[in-house]
């Protein structure tokens, strides 16, 4: 009974709540995956249960819940599926009505598996073609399975090599793989059994390739891996990969998987073996559909490279008529620097990125240069190699350019006489330019992706810079300008800088911040040198005046002392002064040659000096 409930949900619709299963107030509130519904009998009308019983849910049952037992023959004539007299009552009719309908929904999936199965094969009988089969494959089998991503995988005869078929813009294509970099795919050809991988993160199977696994753009769960087997061998396999982890599979998935398997390994070898027309070629005929609907130019090559298949992408590709290319040498196309890498290619010697794929400049009719990406393939028994190629000089003209980019971007900001710093949302530094280096003392290597910005300003300045740059305060909301800003060097010494700060933003989101410092230690040498200079100038423009009114001093007290003189030396001569009046004349004439020496020296100051006087002033020093 508990495991019947487990599987199929149950709900009481009414304003009492019983037991312990889900209640809501109306039976417009019942989801549709609820399959057993409890209704209040005394509430209730045939409107509701046929309500309820059209639904766009499976099969559900209603059931009517009494309080008096002369209300069941009501609620059977209403419509009801059955009645509940109590808790304990109600519990066992949904246990029970629970192993109904799971009985009813495995024969619905027997039912709809078959029914599929017989549309797998009538597909197959009207489009026996391989690329039809194998798109009949992954249809039915992703939606048996309800996996989204199914892919057939076809193994080289040389046991080292496959091609996974991929659906694309509703065409097929092949993507080359090696065997030993899929232990799953090694596993089915050896043990020619379904593989099940529950959980790609717990399975030992993968233990040697999960690190590799966690690299991948958009990685799977789980799998599981059909084999596909032909004539006693093992032709490939059928992987289905989900993206959530994949619990126990019934024996009748597995039985019907396993079905779908067979008959595509059936398909395929006979699409095959009508297909090849002779050995050169037999490879390529296998893939002749998928080889004209692919976008991306496919030649064969036989062994002394000439072309002797070209779809039609490639003849758009290279500017040439299919005709045209058949029976041409393809090293005749390209460029010289691009002959050694073919050459290589073809002998089999690893060239390229690690996929294989390298580019190969070509030359069209018109003299003028395509860049294409090409990988070089074994044709295996058929001999020679398939060569698949795309035009990417559009897109490698873009990446010069944005490399060029770049490259300018990134000079510009090593060049820059500021310091520049960046940091990312949680404050680490992933920009630390030259300027900054050479400013606090740092290397970009051992602070980028390893410090905190926070680590370059005093104690709780960092939180004071970022809520100035979310204010409208400095420069507006997300930006900052400080003309002061103190910066810690790598030797605990305080740096004076202006700083310029900005968030980045993209999609609306804060990313990261960006500041330019600007040193002002040297400024500030400059100004106070500056303040030292004008203090100088000053002192020297007192002098000056000092010096000019000497001058004119000197000048206008020549004429008075000249006068005194005169007279003095006058009445020295006169024999009616009298003695004690001459003396004192000589004293006049002494004292007024004195002062002329004085007038004379102050006329000729150019430079002059202070000493020490009398109650702690300065006066000019006459030598």
């Amino acid at each position: 009974m508990t495991e019947g409930l487990r599987r199929v949900r149950v709900m009481v619709v009414g304003t009492h709540p019983r037991c312990h299963f889900e209640h809501c107030s109306s039976i417009t509130d019942v989801p549709t995956d609820v399959r057993v519904v409890f209704l209040d009998a005394s509430t209730s009308t045939a409107d509701d249960i046929v309500a309820l019983k059209a639904s766009p849910a499976p099969t559900r049952a209603v059931i009517a819940w009494v309080q008096e037992i002369v209300e069941v023959d009501r609620c059977l004539d209403l419509g009801f599926d059955a009645v509940a007299l109590s808790e304990r009552h109600a519990e066992c009719i949904a246990a029970a009505w629970c192993g109904k309908l799971g009985r009813v929904d495995e024969i619905h999936s027997i039912v709809s598996d078959r029914t599929r199965l017989e549309r797998f094969l009538d597909d197959i009988a009207e489009s026996p073609s391989l690329a039809d089969v194998l798109r009949f494959s992954i249809q039915h089998l992703s939606d048996i399975f309800g996996i989204e991503r199914v892919s057939p995988v076809l193994f080289e005869r040389d046991g080292v090599n496959a091609a996974v078929i991929l659906e694309h813009n509703d065409y097929l294509t092949r993507l080359p793989i090696v065997l030993a970099d899929y232990p799953e795919l090694q596993k089915v050809a050896s043990t020619r059994a379904p593989v099940v991988i529950s959980d790609v993160n717990a399975d030992d199977l993968l233990a040697g390739v999960r690190p590799r696994l966690t690299l991948v753009k958009d990685p799977h769960r789980s799998a599981v891996l059909f084999p596909l087997v032909h004539q006693g061998r093992v032709i490939g396999a059928l992987f289905l990969r989900s993206s959530k982890a994949m619990s126990a599979l019934s024996e009748r998935v597995m039985v019907a998987g396993r079905f779908i398997a067979s008959i595509t390994a059936v398909a395929i070898g006979g699409a095959v073996e009508r297909e090849a027309l002779d050995d050169e070629n037999r490879s390529l005929r296998d893939f002749e559909r998928l080889f004209q609907a692919s976008m991306d130019g496919i030649l064969f090559l036989n062994a002394e490279g000439y072309i002797r298949y070209a779809n039609p992408s490639a003849g758009h590709i290279l500017s040439r008529s299919r005709a045209l290319l058949n029976g041409v040498m393809f090293s005749e196309m390209l460029r010289p620097q691009a002959l050694s890498l073919l050459s290589r290619s073809m002998r089999g010697e690893p060239v390229g990125d690690r996929y294989g794929y390298v580019d190969l400049h070509c030359k069209l009719p018109t003299d003028e240069t395509r860049i294409l990406s090409t990988a070089v393939r074994s044709a295996g028994d058929a001999g020679g190699v398939l060569v698949s190629f795309r035009d990417v000089s559009e897109q490698r003209e873009i990446e010069e350019e944005l490399r060029q980019t770049k490259n300018f971007l990134e000079n510009l900001i090593q060049s820059s006489a500021d310091a520049i710093v960046a940091a990312d949302i949680n404050g680490r530094l992933m920009l630390f330019n030259r300027a900054a280096e050479k400013m606090l003392g740092y290397s970009a290597r051992e602070v980028v992706g390893r410090v905190r910005v926070r680590d370059l300003f005093p104690e709780g300045d960092a939180r004071r810079v970022l809520d100035l740059i979310r204010s409208d305060a400095h420069g507006g909301f997300g930006r900052l300008e400080l003309p002061k800003q103190v910066i810690v060097a790598s030797d605990g010494t305080l740096v004076p800088t202006s700083l310029s700060a900005a968030i980045v933003y993209e999609k609306g989101q804060e990313i990261a911040v960006v500041c330019i410092v600007r040193d002002l230690r040297e400024q500030l040498r400059m100004q106070a040198k500056l303040s030292e200079v004008e203090e100088r100038l000053k002192i020297s423009e007192r002098q000056m005046g000092a010096m000019e009114l000497a001058g004119t001093a000197a000048h206008e007290l020549n004429q008075p002392l000249t006068v005194i003189l005169g007279y003095a030396s006058l009445l020295m001569r006169s024999d009616a002064v009298d003695p004690i009046v001459r003396e004192r004349l000589d004293r006049i004439v002494q004292e007024s040659d004195r002062m002329a020496h004085i007038v004379e020296k102050i006329g000729h100051i150019t430079a002059y000096q202070t000493r020490p006087y009398a109650n702690g002033a300065n006066i000019v020093d006459l030598g």
